[in-house]
C-alpha cells in the first residue's frame, strides 16, 4: 500500500500514519541536528547522525515497497520495533539518557498501544525499557547536555522534548482514532445497505410468488365485478357503491402486490430515460388525478422554476417515479394540501413534498426506512414505503431527509441526474 492510496482497513490507516511520522520523525531529527549543532554548539557527530537518519528514511521507502507482498500487521509491528532501535541510537551518540529527547520512546509506546495486538505493545515497551536502560551505562557523552555544566540548556531540552512528544501523541493518536471512527461508520453503512437489500429481495422473491399465485383469482373477481357493473347499471346506488368498493379493493390488492416486488433489485440495471423535469413531475402526480384515485385529495400543487421546466435530465425513470410517488401518497394519507416543490441545483434533481399533516414522532423517525413502520391504520398502508424508496435511493446515489415546520411535515429526495436544456 502506497502513503497516497485510500485506506480500506484499519490496519491500512495504522500503517499509512505510521509511514507519515516516521517521515515527519527523519524531518524533525535533521533539522534539530543542525540546530543544536550550528546554534546550540553542542559538538554532535553530525555526519552519523544524519546518516542514522537517512537509514531511516531509506527503511520507509522500503517498508511502502514491502507493504505491497507482505502483511500490513507484521510490517507494522517490526516497523515500530525498529523505530526503538534507531531512537536508541540515535540517543547514544547525542548524550544517551541526558539526551532531554529519550522522552520519545513515550511516542512508540503510545503507539504501540492503538495499533498493535496487547502482545506487541507489551513487547514494544519492555524493547523501550531495555534500550533506555542500557544507555545508563554506555552512550556517547555530550558535555554540555550535562545538568553541572548547562542546566539552562538541559531544561530547554526538556521543555522542547516535553512538547514534541505531547504534539506528536496528541495529533496523531487523535487523526489514527478519527480514520478508524470514520472507517467504521463507512462499513457500517455499507453493511445496512447491503441488509436492506437482502431485506428488500427477499420481499420481492415472495412477493413475486404471492403475485403469481393471487394474479389469477383478483382478475377473475376484477371482471365478474366488471360485468356486475354492466348487468346492473339500473340498480340501486347501493349495489353500485358495493361493486365499485370491490373493484377499489381489487385493485389496491393488485397495487400492493406490486409495490411488494417492485424493484427486488432489477433497478440495478434500469437504463437511463431522457425527460423534461416538468413531464416527470406530471408522470408522478398521474395517478392520483385518474378516475381510479379520484377519492384522493385533489389539492395537490407543484411548483417548478420556470426557466428548469423543460431542462431534459437522463435518470432512471422507474426509480425516481417509484420514490416521489411513495412519499406523494404518505403525504396525501395524512393532509388535505401537498406541495411538490421541483427542482436542479449542483446537477442533482430536488423535490420537496410538503403537507399539513400532524408530522412523525420521534418515535416513529428513529426507525424511519425500516419495514412494516407506519403512522397509518392498516387499511391505509403497509408501513413498506419508505422502506422501498430507501432501498432504491441507496443503490442510485439518493438521499432522503426529513424535517418538520409550522405547517407540517417535509420528505426531501435528492437525486443525481445528468442533463441539458431542452
Amino acid at each position: 500500500m502506497t502513503p497516497s492510496a485510500l485506506p480500506r482497513t484499519r490496519l491500512e490507516i495504522h500503517f499509512l500514519w505510521l509511514v507519515r511520522l516516521r517521515w515527519i520523525a527523519v524531518a524533525g531529527q535533521w533539522i534539530t541536528i543542525l540546530f543544536t549543532e550550528y546554534w546550540l554548539k553542542l559538538n554532535l557527530p553530525v555526519t552519523l547522525l544524519i546518516a542514522i537518519g537517512l537509514f531511516s528514511a531509506l527503511s520507509n521507502l522500503l517498508i511502502v515497497t514491502l507493504s505491497k507482498i507482505i502483511p500490513l500487521d507484521s510490517l507494522t509491528k517490526w516497523t515500530l520495533f525498529l523505530d526503538v532501535l534507531l531512537l536508541t541510537t540515535l540517543l547514544y551518540f547525542s548524550g544517551g539518557p541526558m539526551n532531554p529527547f529519550s522522552a520519545l520512546y513515550l511516542v512508540h509506546i503510545v503507539l504501540a498501544l492503538i495499533i498493535l495486538s496487547e502482545l506487541w505493545a507489551w513487547i514494544i515497551s519492555c524493547t523501550s525499557l531495555i534500550c533506555f536502560g542500557s544507555l545508563f551505562f554506555h552512550y556517547h557523552s555530550i558535555p554540555k547536555l550535562h545538568h553541572h555544566h548547562d542546566m539552562g540548556v538541559h531544561l530547554l531540552g526538556m521543555w522542547v522534548a516535553l512538547g514534541v512528544t505531547s504534539i506528536i501523541i496528541v495529533y496523531f493518536v487523535r487523526h489514527i482514532l478519527k480514520s478508524v471512527t470514520i472507517l467504521e461508520a463507512d462499513l457500517e453503512s455499507n453493511r445496512e445497505q447491503t441488509r436492506r437489500r437482502d431485506k428488500i429481495l427477499s420481499l420481492g422473491t415472495f412477493a413475486t410468488g404471492a403475485a403469481h399465485e393471487l394474479s389469477t383469482p383478483l382478475s377473475t373477481i376484477a371482471l365478474i365485478a366488471k360485468e356486475l357493473e354492466i348487468k346492473l347499471k339500473n340498480e340501486s346506488s347501493r349495489i353500485k357503491a358495493d361493486i365499485q368498493a370491490i373493484q377499489k379493493e381489487t385493485s389496491r390488492c393488485k397495487t400492493i402486490l406490486f409495490n411488494l416486488s417492485a424493484y427486488s433489485g432489477q433497478q440495478q440495471g434500469e437504463a437511463l430515460t431522457k425527460i423534461t423535469l416538468e413531464k416527470l413531475t406530471q408522470d408522478i402526480i398521474a395517478p392520483y388525478q385518474s378516475d381510479l384515485l379520484a377519492d384522493l385529495p385533489t389539492n395537490l400543487l407543484v411548483h417548478i422554476p420556470s426557466d428548469q421546466k423543460h431542462l431534459e435530465l437522463t435518470t432512471p425513470l422507474e426509480a425516481v417515479r417509484m420514490c416521489l410517488r411513495n412519499i406523494v401518497q404518505n403525504a396525501l394519507d395524512v393532509s388535505d394540501k401537498v406541495v411538490i416543490n421541483a427542482k436542479i441545483d449542483n446537477g442533482r434533481v430536488i423535490f420537496e413534498v410538503s403537507d399539513q399533516g400532524p408530522g412523525i414522532s420521534d418515535a416513529i423517525i428513529e426507525h424511519l426506512g425500516e419495514p412494516f413502520v407506519t403512522t397509518k391504520k392498516s387499511e391505509k398502508g403497509m408501513g413498506l414505503g419508505l422502506y422501498v424508496t430507501y432501498a432504491i435511493l441507496d443503490q442510485i446515489d439518493g438521499k432522503l431527509t426529513y424535517k418538520t415546520n409550522s405547517q407540517g411535515s417535509v420528505f426531501t429526495i435528492d437525486i443525481p441526474v445528468n442533463f441539458i436544456q431542452s
